[in-house]
This record gives C-alpha cells, structure tokens and sequence, in this order.
C-alpha cells in the first residue's frame, strides 16, 4: 500500500502530570475513496500505544453493511475484523480498552463509509530517566495513569 492512500488526524494534545508520559487523541477516516487509514508512531525514542476508543458511521449513507478490519503486527500481518457497523442497526461500537501498538492499519472490507475511528496515542519516554525511583514503571501502570489524565480533558 502506498503512503498516499493514509489519512489520519492528530486533533490535540493531553499531557498527563506524570514526567516521561504524554497522550494524544487520534482520529482517521475511512470511505470509498479512502478505504485504508494508518497510525504510525514517530520516530522519537518513545513507547507508543494506540488505545481505541470508538468506530461510527457518518450520517449520509446507505442503509448497508461496513465492515471495518484492523491489520498490525499484533495481528501477524493478518487483517481482523473489529467491527461491523450498518446505520439501521448499529451505527458505532465502543471500543475502550483495545490497545494495539504501532504501525497499525485499518480498513473498510466493505461498504462506502464514511466511517470514523478514534483513539488515544498513550507515548511512554522509554529511557525513563527523568522519573522518580519509588514510582512504579510498569507499562501498564504508566497507562492507567495517561488514561486516567485524559479523563480530566
């Protein structure tokens, strides 16, 4: 797939008040003629994770079925579903705590969207040099604590 094809949406910022550890909201959009959207980490000596939050449908469609995929390492290569969506039936899913690291593409299996997903990028300073040495560094508890930031936006 070429880079061309890769739309996605940095909306703003939420930075947490512990040292070594930031969050973004992340949002792509996939349609007939975008069928694939891609979350990529930047190359910046930090941890990425991408902790999905919701798949909807927009409003103007047909009544059809959209199939939405997600393909990343996670996955082995694989494409696997994640959500299927139709307007009359359900037109989103709530996706918390589905968390899939970097690069990851989405795409629309089928039907002409548009369809939007969001997340939140969870970065972790991964030399976590600048952090107290009584903190707890577990992955997991760095994240609770980016989450539990996020909340407060």
């Amino acid at each position: 797939m070429s880079s061309d094809k890769y739309q996605s949406y940095s909306l703003s910022s939420i930075h947490s008040d512990t040292a070594g550890q930031a969050c973004k909201i992340w949002g792509g959009e996939l349609s007939a003629s975008r069928k694939t959207c891609r979350f990529e980490s930047e190359e910046d000596n930090m941890i990425h994770l991408l902790s999905l939050w919701t798949i909807c449908l927009g409003g103007t469609m047909k009544d059809e079925m959209h199939v939405i995929a997600v393909e990343a390492e996670q996955t082995q290569g694989k494409e696997v579903v994640i959500a299927s969506l139709q307007p009359s039936l359900q037109p989103m899913v709530n996706l918390h705590d589905i968390e899939i690291a970097p690069p990851v593409t989405f795409i629309l299996m089928c039907g002409s969207g548009p369809v939007y997903i969001s997340g939140q990028d969870i970065i972790v300073d991964d030399r976590l040099d600048n952090l107290a040495p009584e903190e707890d560094l577990s992955f997991q508890n760095v994240i609770l604590k980016c989450k539990k930031a996020s909340l407060r936006f």
